[in-house]
């Protein structure tokens, strides 16, 4: 309508034209409407293989609701259209309905389209992407918006898409299953879960003062202090440097462009400019003979992120740091328990971040994170802005936040870090296992060299196991088909996010390029090598 009312949307009468054409539209949709030839029969087949299918679509609801019920009702469960609460494609809002409505976990979801709103979608959705050759745009077109995955007839769809009654259907390995990953320890964890709920004291009670002290001590530092999230622990860090006086509004904090966003979204909340700087395609960490030529008189730290679970620190970084008087952070979200020679990431810097999502190789039953350093002043800090800024009750030094980790998350993570050791190990033999088996030319698999620090895996946890495909969306269809379940870590980097809307137009290749291709295979404690086979030979079968 913006392109065919003169003036678009400035034409005073636009509202009123667009309001006369939803209503014909709606009366009118099925007009000119039909199916493409092969469309019933391919989605009879998948309904009958096992796949739930769900509708989603820029249209108006109203008219996507009358072509559900004339052409689709039989066979697709939800139909998604356009409503003013909910974002349009390509933002990924509506996939996410839709795939709440089915219940269905975005990691077992494939999207098929015709255009490149449909190749953005998909990508912003973090799931795999079918491109038909037969709807609303050519193959170049498709090729341009980065699409890598094509049918030509609707039939071949059902080929591509695992369904129950393929050739070997259903997910024998999936990414995690945090069930499996409680039941490891279910009777410890049951048990201290059930005395804190016992004891009455749910908040800033004996089991956070305890996790703490444990924690700092295995992470070789003199304080932790328990947070809500990680991201809240990289926020702390930031906002008490701040009100030490060593770090002020408009100070440069180094960091890598290959990142999750929580660690970007820490320095601007905090008004301080991140400077993004390119990985390594080897380590695929912050490459730090790059460094450098980034540090301004503006430039006041670095902060380092220990990608899936990979130690980023290195002598170089620390060097510079010593000879530019620079902070250095670590965001040890991803890496609980990695070593850089007999130091545990987490005391490698000022102030080193924490995150246990349930997911992490140290992971809670819900949310937590926590803050680790050496300084007495910065754990001050950090403790009084998490409790609104109270150092005392109802004395208020700062204007803080409410960030506490709870009592029932605290008694679970000590057991958990009981066992975290252990469970490490497990991991690093599947991750050892992987990269002397894997050997499918299209597949990049990290080597032995390109992940650890040292001659051992101990500057390697992997909380992900990172491969790079340039055929990325097929392989990981290739691999659900096996019954392998996969992730992409991640697929849109920081700087082209809409919510940084000013750096969209920057360019940092190796960073997109990582985006484009990274996917994370199956790495859990409770996997056996017999699992890890089963992951080999899916990747090494792919063609």
């Amino acid at each position: 309508m913006v392109r065919a009312v003169p003036g678009g949307e400035a034409n005073p009468q636009f509202e009123e034209i667009f309001a006369a054409f939803k209503a014909y539209y709606v009366l009118h949709c099925r007009d000119n409407t039909d199916l493409y030839p092969g469309i019933r029969e391919t989605l009879e087949t998948l309904k009958a293989g096992g796949c739930r299918m769900a509708v989603v679509s820029n249209k108006l609801q109203a008219g996507v609701d009358e072509l559900y019920e004339t052409y689709f009702k039989d066979t697709i469960e939800v139909a998604v259209g356009e409503r003013p609460e909910v974002r349009r494609k390509p933002q990924p809002d509506m996939v996410r309905l839709a795939l709440a409505k089915l219940g269905v976990d975005a990691a077992e979801a494939v999207y098929i389209g015709d255009s490149e709103v449909d190749v953005a979608t998909a990508r912003n959705t973090g799931i795999p992407c079918i491109s038909v050759l037969w709807g609303f745009r050519d193959k170049d077109t498709l090729v341009n918006s980065g699409a890598t995955t094509f049918v030509s007839k609707p039939q071949d769809i059902c080929t591509l898409v695992a369904t129950s009654s393929g050739k070997d259907g259903g997910v024998s390995v999936p990414f995690l299953s945090l069930e499996r990953v409680t039941a490891m320890h279910s009777d410890e964890i049951e048990r201290a879960v059930t005395a804190v709920v016992r004891r009455g004291w749910y908040l800033l009670g004996e089991e956070v003062s305890a996790f703490e002290q444990e924690y700092a001590a295995y992470t070789g530092t003199d304080h932790c202090v328990a947070c809500g999230n990680g991201l809240d622990a990289l926020r702390l860090i930031l906002r008490a440097y701040k009100e030490s006086g060593a770090l002020h509004d408009g100070d440069e904090v180094i960091v890598p462009a290959n990142t999750y966003i929580a660690t970007i979204l820490a320095i601007t909340e905090n008004n301080l400019v991140p400077v993004f700087v390119e990985p390594s395609l080897k380590t695929l960490q912050m490459d730090d003979s790059l460094i450098e030529r980034h540090i301004t008189p503006r430039t006041k730290a670095i902060m380092i992120v220990h990608l899936y679970g990979k130690c980023a620190y290195t002598d170089r970084i620390g060097e510079l740091c010593n000879r530019y008087g620079l902070l250095l952070f670590e965001d040890n979200a991803q890496a609980h328990g990695c070593k850089y020679g007999n130091m545990r990431t987490g005391s490698l810097g000022n102030a080193a971040a924490h995150s246990f999502y349930p997911g992490k190789n140290l992971g809670a039953l819900g949310d937590g994170g926590a803050v680790t350093t050496n300084d007495n002043d910065i754990a001050e800090a950090v403790r009084a802005l998490a409790n609104y800024g109270s150092q005392r009750k109802y004395v208020f030094k700062y204007q803080g936040i409410n960030s506490r980790l709870d009592e029932i998350q605290a008694a679970v993570l000590r057991v958990k870090l009981r066992y975290l050791e252990e469970d490490n190990e497990c991991r690093r033999g599947i991750a050892r296992r992987y990269m002397e088996h894997i050997n499918n030319p299209k597949v990049a698999v990290p080597s032995l060299n390109d992940l650890v620090s040292g001659a051992t895996l101990s500057g390697n946890v992997f909380h992900i196991f990172p491969v790079l495909c340039e055929e990325r969306d097929r392989l990981q269809l290739w691999l659900s088909d096996k019954g392998v379940q996969t992730i992409i870590h991640y697929p849109i980097p920081p700087h082209k996010q809409e919510c940084y809307r000013r750096w969209n137009t920057m360019s940092f290749p190796l960073t997109e390029r990582i985006a484009g291709e990274e996917l994370s295979l199956p790495v859990a404690p409770y996997m056996t090598l017999g699992d890890a086979d089963k992951v080999i030979d899916a990747v090494n079968s792919f063609r």
